[in-house]
């Protein structure tokens, strides 16, 4: 029975480390996400604008031209 209860012991810190690394992958990939949500996505909108203001400016110039 002792060498059973060792055992046993092992197993639960090997799933203690399985459980760990699993909340570590969760808490990695909620920051990635929040990282991509709150400061890429803002920066390439503010890309986009710009673009948009760009193309406008442009189609103005053509429109006098033409």
């Amino acid at each position: 029975m002792v060498k059973f209860d060792k055992e046993w012991g092992n197993y639960l810190k090997e799933f203690d480390k399985f459980d760990k690394a699993i909340g570590d992958l969760r808490d990695t990939y909620n920051k990635l996400v929040t990282t991509r949500k709150d400061k890429l996505d803002s920066i390439l909108s503010e890309i986009e604008s710009k673009k948009a203001l760009m193309d406008k400016a442009d189609n103005g110039k053509e429109e006098k031209i033409i």
